[in-house]
């Protein structure tokens, strides 16, 4: 039998489903431009909701198109050209 997946979880575990370091997380809620978080109930300890950390990451999510990769550019002439 598994166990069901929380609907909150401590800093610590929504670092580790982010791949992230906790550290990190402090840095985004201290300029606002991470994941949602939470003090239910008042609580003393950050929380976040796993679902809001999984779609927080899928927004982020970065998925490059085949037009953009990086092409090599063509050696140009010098100015004043030579023979």
């Amino acid at each position: 039998m598994t166990r069901p997946i929380p609907q909150y979880v401590d800093e610590d575990k929504a670092a580790a489903i982010l791949d992230l370091k906790r550290g990190t997380l402090a840095n985004y809620r201290s300029e606002r431009c991470g994941p949602r978080w939470h003090r239910p109930g008042g609580m003393r300890g950050i929380r976040y909701r796993v679902d809001e950390l999984l779609a927080w990451a899928e927004q982020v999510t970065v998925t490059p198109e085949p037009d953009a990769r990086r092409r090599k550019k063509k050696a140009t002439p010098a100015a004043g050209g030579g023979r």
